[in-house]
């Protein structure tokens, strides 16, 4: 297919010049109001998310001494509680520290998942069977992600009493044994009371602000 070839004028190339030229001047001048602005606020980023790390590190050693006082004085076992929250004077403030904790499991859950599952194929198929079966199972699914979830697979426990089968009792205690949840991310919360009784959340991230 042949191309049509466009002839300009030389009024016209000059135009198509001054034109090309005035983007190329604009492009250059965005991009440069983008960087010097990031320059600009960067290191103020930088500042601000160094205090906030610092003031979140001094709430966690000073109330460090507060929980350790809670467990001793007052004789509250604390080992595993993964948040606690504390009230100002008067009552009208609060903070709560803690940490979110994700499920996790070593190796030989699928051991335990394996003898779980091996009594259950061996179950008759009455209706009642079913019905065990079916919950069971739900307590065993994983998520979208392949994990299993802890709250539901540690439910199993209160059925190896009444089943009273040795390999459904030695799959739940193995599951048990198996399980090794992972502490993520520290977390700080300051609240104040409100008018109707609720608890607002002070601002402290950039989003929430």
């Amino acid at each position: 297919m042949d191309t049509v070839k466009v002839e300009m004028t030389p009024e016209e190339f000059a135009r198509y010049k001054q034109a090309m030229a005035e983007q190329i001047r604009r492009d250059e001048a965005y991009r440069s109001l983008a960087a010097t602005t990031v320059d600009e606020f960067f290191p103020r980023l930088e500042s601000t998310s160094n205090t906030l790390s610092k003031m979140k590190r001094l709430l966690y050693d000073s109330f460090s001494q507060v929980v350790e006082t809670k467990r001793t004085v007052m004789g509250v076992e604390t080992q595993g509680q993964r948040s606690h929250s504390f009230l100002s004077t008067d009552g009208t403030k609060r903070i709560i520290i803690g940490y979110y904790q994700r499920d996790g499991w070593d190796e030989t859950v699928e051991d335990g998942i394996a003898k779980v599952r091996d009594y259950i194929s061996s179950l008759a198929g009455d209706e009642e069977t079913r019905k065990l079966v079916d919950i069971i199972l739900d307590l065993l699914s994983r998520d979208g992600k392949g994990n299993l979830k802890a709250d539901k697979v540690l439910q199993l426990d209160k059925y190896a009493e009444s089943i009273q089968d040795a390999r459904f009792s030695e799959g739940v205690a193995i599951i048990k044994e198996a399980y090794r949840p992972v502490r993520t991310k520290d977390f700080v919360r300051a609240q104040t009371k409100n008018a109707m009784g609720g608890w607002d959340d002070l601002p402290l991230g950039m989003t929430e602000a």
